[in-house]
Protein backbone atom coordinates (compact mmCIF):
# COMPACT_ATOMS: atom_id res chain seq x y z
CA UNK A 1 0.00 0.00 0.00
CA UNK A 2 2.68 2.28 1.13
CA UNK A 3 4.39 1.37 -2.29
CA UNK A 4 1.40 2.58 -4.30
CA UNK A 5 0.98 5.55 -2.65
CA UNK A 6 4.75 6.52 -2.77
CA UNK A 7 5.04 5.74 -7.06
CA UNK A 8 1.36 7.97 -7.42
CA UNK A 9 3.54 10.82 -5.03
CA UNK A 10 6.20 10.16 -8.06
CA UNK A 11 4.12 9.80 -10.78
CA UNK A 12 2.37 13.19 -9.40
CA UNK A 13 6.01 14.89 -8.92
CA UNK A 14 7.07 13.84 -12.55
CA UNK A 15 3.82 15.16 -14.21
CA UNK A 16 3.97 18.50 -12.67
CA UNK A 17 7.39 18.99 -13.66
CA UNK A 18 6.88 18.23 -16.85
CA UNK A 19 3.84 20.70 -17.20
CA UNK A 20 6.19 23.52 -15.13
CA UNK A 21 8.71 23.05 -18.01
CA UNK A 22 6.36 23.09 -21.15
CA UNK A 23 5.22 26.31 -19.65
CA UNK A 24 8.00 27.92 -19.14
CA UNK A 25 8.84 27.00 -22.88
CA UNK A 26 5.89 27.85 -24.20
CA UNK A 27 5.96 31.23 -21.99
CA UNK A 28 9.02 32.49 -22.96
CA UNK A 29 8.07 31.49 -26.72
CA UNK A 30 4.79 33.47 -26.26
CA UNK A 31 7.27 36.42 -24.89
CA UNK A 32 9.80 36.38 -27.37
CA UNK A 33 6.83 36.56 -30.23
CA UNK A 34 4.66 39.17 -28.53
CA UNK A 35 8.18 41.72 -28.34
CA UNK A 36 10.13 40.57 -31.05
CA UNK A 37 8.14 39.26 -33.95
CA UNK A 38 5.32 40.91 -36.06
CA UNK A 39 1.76 39.18 -35.77
CA UNK A 40 -0.82 38.93 -38.25
CA UNK A 41 -4.30 40.51 -37.54
CA UNK A 42 -7.22 41.82 -38.95
CA UNK A 43 -8.65 45.20 -38.29
CA UNK A 44 -12.56 45.72 -37.59
CA UNK A 45 -13.14 49.70 -37.79
CA UNK A 46 -10.99 52.47 -37.02
CA UNK A 47 -11.74 54.48 -33.82
CA UNK A 48 -9.75 57.90 -34.56
CA UNK A 49 -6.72 59.21 -36.13
CA UNK A 50 -4.70 57.01 -33.77
CA UNK A 51 -6.32 54.04 -32.65
CA UNK A 52 -8.37 50.98 -34.25
CA UNK A 53 -10.16 48.02 -32.73
CA UNK A 54 -9.48 44.43 -33.73
CA UNK A 55 -11.47 41.82 -34.30
CA UNK A 56 -10.87 40.17 -30.88
CA UNK A 57 -11.89 43.44 -29.32
CA UNK A 58 -8.30 44.73 -28.39
CA UNK A 59 -7.65 48.68 -28.93
CA UNK A 60 -4.40 49.22 -30.63
CA UNK A 61 -2.56 52.21 -30.44
CA UNK A 62 0.24 53.03 -33.39
CA UNK A 63 2.94 53.78 -32.14
CA UNK A 64 4.82 57.12 -33.25
CA UNK A 65 2.77 59.30 -34.56
CA UNK A 66 1.04 62.53 -33.45
CA UNK A 67 -1.98 63.34 -35.49
CA UNK A 68 -5.04 66.08 -35.60
CA UNK A 69 -7.74 64.86 -33.13
CA UNK A 70 -10.79 64.02 -34.86
CA UNK A 71 -13.65 65.41 -32.29
CA UNK A 72 -11.56 68.75 -31.09
CA UNK A 73 -8.41 69.39 -34.14
CA UNK A 74 -6.53 72.40 -33.33
CA UNK A 75 -7.00 75.51 -35.87
CA UNK A 76 -3.88 74.84 -37.72
CA UNK A 77 -4.84 71.22 -38.69
CA UNK A 78 -8.37 71.23 -38.70
CA UNK A 79 -9.01 71.42 -42.40
CA UNK A 80 -6.80 67.75 -42.09
CA UNK A 81 -8.33 66.14 -39.44
CA UNK A 82 -11.27 64.26 -41.16
CA UNK A 83 -9.43 63.64 -44.40
CA UNK A 84 -6.77 61.60 -42.77
CA UNK A 85 -9.42 59.63 -40.61
CA UNK A 86 -10.96 58.45 -44.28
CA UNK A 87 -7.40 57.79 -45.38
CA UNK A 88 -6.75 55.48 -42.88
CA UNK A 89 -10.36 53.78 -42.89
CA UNK A 90 -9.48 53.01 -46.78
CA UNK A 91 -6.23 51.94 -45.41
CA UNK A 92 -6.98 49.42 -42.85
CA UNK A 93 -10.71 48.91 -41.90
CA UNK A 94 -11.37 45.64 -42.82
CA UNK A 95 -7.66 44.35 -43.88
CA UNK A 96 -4.99 42.05 -42.68
CA UNK A 97 -1.80 43.79 -40.78
CA UNK A 98 0.78 42.89 -38.63
CA UNK A 99 1.62 44.70 -35.37
CA UNK A 100 4.59 44.46 -33.31
CA UNK A 101 5.21 45.20 -29.16
CA UNK A 102 7.80 47.55 -28.30
CA UNK A 103 8.43 48.32 -24.95
CA UNK A 104 5.30 48.00 -23.29
CA UNK A 105 2.41 45.13 -23.71
CA UNK A 106 -0.04 46.91 -22.31
CA UNK A 107 -0.77 50.62 -21.11
CA UNK A 108 -3.02 51.00 -17.81
CA UNK A 109 -5.91 52.31 -19.53
CA UNK A 110 -6.31 49.10 -21.63
CA UNK A 111 -4.87 49.61 -25.10
CA UNK A 112 -1.90 47.94 -26.39
CA UNK A 113 0.64 50.21 -28.50
CA UNK A 114 1.73 49.20 -31.01
CA UNK A 115 3.98 49.29 -34.40
CA UNK A 116 1.78 48.54 -37.66
CA UNK A 117 2.82 47.17 -41.10
CA UNK A 118 0.71 47.49 -43.74
CA UNK A 119 -0.13 45.13 -46.41
CA UNK A 120 2.66 46.36 -48.74
CA UNK A 121 5.68 46.08 -45.99
CA UNK A 122 5.59 49.51 -44.99
CA UNK A 123 5.77 50.61 -41.68
CA UNK A 124 2.20 52.58 -40.88
CA UNK A 125 3.71 55.25 -38.80
CA UNK A 126 6.50 55.96 -41.13
CA UNK A 127 4.32 56.23 -44.23
CA UNK A 128 2.01 58.57 -42.28
CA UNK A 129 4.71 60.40 -40.91
CA UNK A 130 6.35 60.66 -44.51
CA UNK A 131 3.65 61.77 -46.28
CA UNK A 132 2.68 64.69 -43.87
CA UNK A 133 -0.48 63.11 -42.03
CA UNK A 134 1.18 62.48 -38.77
CA UNK A 135 4.22 64.52 -36.73
CA UNK A 136 6.40 62.57 -35.02
CA UNK A 137 5.97 62.01 -31.52
CA UNK A 138 7.93 59.99 -28.77
CA UNK A 139 7.14 58.78 -25.71
CA UNK A 140 10.09 57.56 -25.05
CA UNK A 141 9.43 54.31 -24.03
CA UNK A 142 8.76 52.67 -27.22
CA UNK A 143 11.49 53.51 -29.28
CA UNK A 144 12.07 50.71 -32.00
CA UNK A 145 11.43 52.98 -34.81
CA UNK A 146 12.35 56.68 -33.26
CA UNK A 147 15.28 57.25 -36.00
CA UNK A 148 13.23 56.52 -38.96
CA UNK A 149 10.56 58.46 -37.54
CA UNK A 150 12.87 61.64 -37.32
CA UNK A 151 13.68 61.19 -41.45
CA UNK A 152 10.32 60.56 -42.24
CA UNK A 153 9.44 63.93 -40.65
CA UNK A 154 11.93 65.79 -42.14
CA UNK A 155 11.22 65.01 -45.48
CA UNK A 156 7.60 65.97 -45.33
CA UNK A 157 8.71 69.36 -43.86
CA UNK A 158 11.25 69.82 -46.57
CA UNK A 159 8.42 69.22 -48.82
CA UNK A 160 6.07 71.22 -47.05
CA UNK A 161 2.99 68.71 -47.79
CA UNK A 162 0.13 68.34 -45.71
CA UNK A 163 0.14 69.25 -41.90
CA UNK A 164 3.40 71.37 -42.59
CA UNK A 165 1.58 73.39 -45.43
CA UNK A 166 -0.46 75.00 -42.70
CA UNK A 167 -3.97 74.20 -43.93
CA UNK A 168 -2.48 75.24 -47.32
CA UNK A 169 -1.72 78.88 -46.25
CA UNK A 170 1.22 80.54 -46.79
CA UNK A 171 2.86 81.74 -43.60
CA UNK A 172 3.90 84.70 -44.50
CA UNK A 173 -0.06 85.43 -45.99
CA UNK A 174 -0.80 84.09 -42.35
CA UNK A 175 1.45 87.03 -40.74
CA UNK A 176 0.52 89.35 -43.08
CA UNK A 177 -3.18 88.92 -42.52
CA UNK A 178 -2.37 89.15 -38.66
CA UNK A 179 -0.47 92.67 -39.25
CA UNK A 180 -3.24 93.93 -41.15
CA UNK A 181 -5.76 93.36 -38.34
CA UNK A 182 -3.77 94.69 -35.69
CA UNK A 183 -3.10 97.90 -38.09
CA UNK A 184 -7.50 97.81 -38.46
CA UNK A 185 -8.12 97.69 -35.16
CA UNK A 186 -5.64 100.92 -33.80
CA UNK A 187 -7.21 102.53 -37.18
CA UNK A 188 -10.53 101.96 -35.50
CA UNK A 189 -9.82 103.03 -32.24
CA UNK A 190 -7.44 106.52 -33.80
CA UNK A 191 -10.44 107.22 -36.34
CA UNK A 192 -13.63 105.74 -35.03
CA UNK A 193 -15.56 109.52 -35.34
CA UNK A 194 -14.30 109.42 -38.98
CA UNK A 195 -16.71 105.78 -39.67
CA UNK A 196 -19.79 107.34 -39.16
CA UNK A 197 -22.06 108.18 -42.01
CA UNK A 198 -21.16 112.26 -41.52
CA UNK A 199 -18.08 113.40 -40.19
CA UNK A 200 -15.82 116.83 -40.26
CA UNK A 201 -12.32 117.14 -40.91
CA UNK A 202 -9.78 120.13 -41.17
CA UNK A 203 -8.00 119.54 -44.96
CA UNK A 204 -4.16 120.38 -44.30
CA UNK A 205 -2.99 118.68 -47.49
CA UNK A 206 -3.62 118.08 -50.77
CA UNK A 207 -2.25 115.34 -52.24
CA UNK A 208 -3.58 115.33 -56.04
CA UNK A 209 -7.17 115.84 -57.27
CA UNK A 210 -8.30 113.08 -55.75
CA UNK A 211 -7.00 112.63 -52.35
CA UNK A 212 -6.04 115.06 -49.83
CA UNK A 213 -5.10 114.43 -46.07
CA UNK A 214 -6.69 116.03 -42.61
CA UNK A 215 -5.26 117.46 -39.66
CA UNK A 216 -5.64 114.07 -37.88
CA UNK A 217 -3.41 112.42 -40.56
CA UNK A 218 -6.64 110.45 -41.95
CA UNK A 219 -6.32 110.06 -45.71
CA UNK A 220 -9.65 110.79 -48.08
CA UNK A 221 -10.43 109.51 -51.61
CA UNK A 222 -13.23 111.38 -53.49
CA UNK A 223 -15.35 109.32 -53.93
CA UNK A 224 -17.13 108.88 -57.64
CA UNK A 225 -13.97 110.58 -59.30
CA UNK A 226 -10.78 109.96 -60.88
CA UNK A 227 -7.89 112.33 -62.18
CA UNK A 228 -4.43 111.87 -62.67
CA UNK A 229 -1.09 112.47 -60.93
CA UNK A 230 1.49 115.10 -60.98
CA UNK A 231 4.39 112.54 -60.89
CA UNK A 232 2.31 110.63 -64.07
CA UNK A 233 5.22 110.81 -67.25
CA UNK A 234 2.91 110.16 -69.71
CA UNK A 235 2.44 112.88 -72.08
CA UNK A 236 -0.30 115.61 -70.86
CA UNK A 237 -1.52 113.65 -68.15
CA UNK A 238 1.00 115.16 -65.63
CA UNK A 239 -0.61 118.80 -67.15
CA UNK A 240 -3.95 117.31 -66.46
CA UNK A 241 -3.02 116.09 -63.10
CA UNK A 242 -1.06 119.04 -61.77
CA UNK A 243 -4.16 121.33 -62.94
CA UNK A 244 -6.88 119.26 -60.62
CA UNK A 245 -4.58 119.15 -57.80
CA UNK A 246 -4.55 122.70 -58.08
CA UNK A 247 -7.67 123.26 -58.36
CA UNK A 248 -8.92 121.24 -55.25
CA UNK A 249 -5.90 123.22 -53.37
CA UNK A 250 -8.06 126.27 -54.44
CA UNK A 251 -11.00 124.60 -52.86
CA UNK A 252 -10.55 122.87 -49.75
CA UNK A 253 -6.62 123.66 -48.44
CA UNK A 254 -6.64 124.87 -44.92
CA UNK A 255 -10.91 124.29 -44.81
CA UNK A 256 -13.24 122.46 -42.84
CA UNK A 257 -15.54 119.96 -44.96
CA UNK A 258 -17.86 118.24 -44.52
CA UNK A 259 -17.21 113.78 -44.92
CA UNK A 260 -20.08 111.68 -46.28
CA UNK A 261 -20.05 107.66 -46.33
CA UNK A 262 -21.86 105.83 -49.06
CA UNK A 263 -21.16 102.48 -48.67
CA UNK A 264 -17.59 101.44 -48.31
CA UNK A 265 -15.81 102.61 -45.84
CA UNK A 266 -12.23 101.96 -47.08
CA UNK A 267 -10.20 101.08 -50.34
CA UNK A 268 -7.19 98.94 -50.41
CA UNK A 269 -4.95 101.71 -49.94
CA UNK A 270 -6.89 102.82 -45.98
CA UNK A 271 -8.05 105.45 -47.42
CA UNK A 272 -11.72 106.93 -46.41
CA UNK A 273 -13.69 106.80 -49.78
CA UNK A 274 -16.19 109.80 -49.46
CA UNK A 275 -18.30 112.37 -51.04
CA UNK A 276 -16.96 116.03 -49.36
CA UNK A 277 -18.43 119.08 -49.09
CA UNK A 278 -17.27 122.30 -48.70
CA UNK A 279 -19.98 124.12 -46.28
CA UNK A 280 -20.89 127.69 -47.25
CA UNK A 281 -19.15 130.63 -45.66
CA UNK A 282 -22.42 133.24 -45.34
CA UNK A 283 -26.09 132.98 -46.20
CA UNK A 284 -25.38 134.17 -49.45
CA UNK A 285 -23.39 131.21 -50.63
CA UNK A 286 -24.50 127.81 -51.04
CA UNK A 287 -22.24 124.67 -49.92
CA UNK A 288 -20.10 123.14 -52.82
CA UNK A 289 -20.53 119.33 -53.67
CA UNK A 290 -16.56 118.73 -54.25
CA UNK A 291 -16.67 115.52 -56.13
CA UNK A 292 -19.15 116.67 -58.42
CA UNK A 293 -17.56 120.42 -58.48
CA UNK A 294 -14.36 118.46 -59.74
CA UNK A 295 -16.26 117.04 -62.77
CA UNK A 296 -18.32 119.90 -64.19
CA UNK A 297 -15.11 122.62 -63.91
CA UNK A 298 -13.01 119.59 -65.84
CA UNK A 299 -10.67 118.66 -63.54
CA UNK A 300 -11.74 114.96 -62.78
CA UNK A 301 -13.59 112.11 -64.57
CA UNK A 302 -16.52 110.31 -63.48
CA UNK A 303 -15.26 107.07 -62.15
CA UNK A 304 -17.39 104.45 -60.32
CA UNK A 305 -16.50 100.46 -59.78
CA UNK A 306 -19.04 97.97 -60.95
CA UNK A 307 -17.75 95.76 -57.95
CA UNK A 308 -18.98 97.87 -55.16
CA UNK A 309 -22.17 99.10 -53.79
CA UNK A 310 -20.98 102.93 -54.32
CA UNK A 311 -23.22 104.47 -56.83
CA UNK A 312 -25.54 107.22 -54.90
CA UNK A 313 -24.36 109.77 -57.39
CA UNK A 314 -23.21 108.18 -60.29
CA UNK A 315 -26.18 109.49 -62.64
CA UNK A 316 -25.55 112.94 -61.90
CA UNK A 317 -21.81 112.50 -62.21
CA UNK A 318 -22.00 111.09 -65.55
CA UNK A 319 -24.49 113.69 -66.72
CA UNK A 320 -21.83 115.97 -65.60
CA UNK A 321 -19.09 114.06 -67.25
CA UNK A 322 -21.64 114.31 -70.91
CA UNK A 323 -21.73 117.87 -70.07
CA UNK A 324 -18.10 119.16 -69.99
CA UNK A 325 -17.11 116.71 -72.92
CA UNK A 326 -19.21 118.88 -74.85
CA UNK A 327 -18.08 122.03 -73.82
CA UNK A 328 -14.44 121.74 -72.47
CA UNK A 329 -13.42 123.37 -69.90
CA UNK A 330 -10.45 123.06 -67.18
CA UNK A 331 -7.72 120.46 -67.73
CA UNK A 332 -9.86 118.93 -70.05
CA UNK A 333 -9.58 122.39 -71.81
CA UNK A 334 -5.95 123.29 -71.04
CA UNK A 335 -4.74 119.59 -71.46
CA UNK A 336 -6.86 118.56 -74.09
CA UNK A 337 -4.68 118.18 -77.38
CA UNK A 338 -2.57 115.71 -75.60
CA UNK A 339 -4.88 113.48 -73.41
CA UNK A 340 -7.88 113.43 -76.20
CA UNK A 341 -8.79 112.05 -78.96
CA UNK A 342 -10.38 114.82 -81.22
CA UNK A 343 -12.20 113.23 -84.29
CA UNK A 344 -14.52 114.69 -86.85
CA UNK A 345 -18.26 113.35 -87.11
CA UNK A 346 -20.01 113.48 -90.56
CA UNK A 347 -22.55 116.66 -89.35
CA UNK A 348 -20.57 119.82 -88.67
CA UNK A 349 -20.85 119.73 -84.51
CA UNK A 350 -17.64 118.60 -83.81
CA UNK A 351 -17.53 116.07 -80.87
CA UNK A 352 -14.37 115.00 -78.39
CA UNK A 353 -13.84 111.83 -77.38
CA UNK A 354 -11.36 110.94 -74.41
CA UNK A 355 -9.29 107.85 -73.76
CA UNK A 356 -10.37 106.60 -70.38
CA UNK A 357 -7.60 107.15 -67.99
CA UNK A 358 -6.42 103.92 -67.72
CA UNK A 359 -5.02 103.55 -63.69
CA UNK A 360 -6.54 102.14 -61.07
CA UNK A 361 -7.75 104.81 -58.36
CA UNK A 362 -6.76 102.46 -55.66
CA UNK A 363 -3.54 100.98 -56.45
CA UNK A 364 -1.77 103.51 -58.85
CA UNK A 365 1.87 101.29 -58.88
CA UNK A 366 1.12 97.87 -58.43
CA UNK A 367 4.04 95.89 -57.02
CA UNK A 368 4.31 92.21 -57.52
CA UNK A 369 6.90 89.92 -55.71
CA UNK A 370 7.79 86.63 -57.67
CA UNK A 371 10.55 84.10 -56.76
CA UNK A 372 11.41 82.11 -53.54
CA UNK A 373 11.17 83.72 -50.28
CA UNK A 374 15.40 84.18 -49.74
CA UNK A 375 15.34 85.53 -53.70
CA UNK A 376 12.47 87.66 -53.80
CA UNK A 377 12.23 89.57 -57.31
CA UNK A 378 10.35 92.66 -56.59
CA UNK A 379 8.80 94.31 -60.11
CA UNK A 380 6.30 96.89 -59.77
CA UNK A 381 3.92 97.87 -63.23
CA UNK A 382 2.64 101.56 -64.25
CA UNK A 383 -0.25 101.81 -65.89
CA UNK A 384 1.44 101.52 -69.14
CA UNK A 385 2.09 98.27 -68.50
CA UNK A 386 0.65 95.87 -70.35
CA UNK A 387 0.14 93.65 -67.26
CA UNK A 388 -1.12 96.30 -65.27
CA UNK A 389 -5.02 96.07 -65.60
CA UNK A 390 -5.29 92.39 -65.08
CA UNK A 391 -2.40 92.09 -62.10
CA UNK A 392 -3.45 90.65 -58.63
CA UNK A 393 -0.91 93.24 -56.58
CA UNK A 394 0.62 92.67 -53.37
CA UNK A 395 1.62 96.24 -53.14
CA UNK A 396 0.43 99.79 -53.75
CA UNK A 397 2.41 102.98 -54.46
CA UNK A 398 1.75 106.35 -55.08
CA UNK A 399 4.87 106.73 -57.15
CA UNK A 400 7.47 105.18 -59.29
CA UNK A 401 10.31 106.83 -56.39
CA UNK A 402 8.22 105.34 -53.59
CA UNK A 403 8.38 101.87 -55.07
CA UNK A 404 12.07 102.13 -56.33
CA UNK A 405 12.63 103.17 -52.46
CA UNK A 406 11.13 99.66 -51.59
CA UNK A 407 13.28 97.64 -53.34
CA UNK A 408 11.24 97.43 -56.60
CA UNK A 409 12.41 97.66 -60.27
CA UNK A 410 10.38 99.02 -63.22
CA UNK A 411 9.12 95.94 -65.34
CA UNK A 412 10.34 96.42 -68.71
Amino acid sequence: MFKVKKNLYQLGLYSFILCFCVFSIFNVTFAKDKKNTWKKVKIDKIIDNKHFLLFDQRVIKIIGVDVPDLIKPSTQDQCYAKNIFRILKILLENKEVKILQDDIFKEKNGIFPRHVKLDSNENLAEFMIENGLARFESDGINTKFDKKFIKAEQIAKDQKIVLWNKCGLDQSRIFTKHKAGIARQNFNKKYAQFLAPISVGKVQKVLSGQDFVLENGLKIKLLGIETPYPEDLREGFSCFGTQSKNYLEKLILGNKVHLVRDFSQLNSSEQLIRYVFLPAKNKNEQEIFVNEKMIQDGYAQSFWDSKKDDNYFQKEFNNAQEKIWKDLQGAWLYCATKIADLKNNDNSNQKTETKKLEFDPNCRIKGNISGSKKNPIKKYHTPASRWYKNLQHEKCFETEEAAKKDGFVKVK
